[in-house]
């Protein structure tokens, strides 16, 4: 399990110094995207959807 940690940590580091601009515009983006107004949408949609099938 630390071993996994690590690797996991590791790629994250590696990821975050990369400083070509479409690297660095596709992070903007993925933040853009998952604004907790978002996500809350979605889990209400998973939330109704589970409903409306009882």
């Amino acid at each position: 399990m630390l071993k996994i940690r690590k690797e996991f940590l590791r790629h994250i580091k590696e990821e975050l110094t990369r400083r070509n601009p479409e690297d660095i515009e596709k992070r903007v983006e993925i933040a853009r995207k998952n604004t907790w107004e978002n996500r809350l949408r979605e889990i209400e949609n998973i939330i109704f959807g589970r409903m409306q099938k009882r």
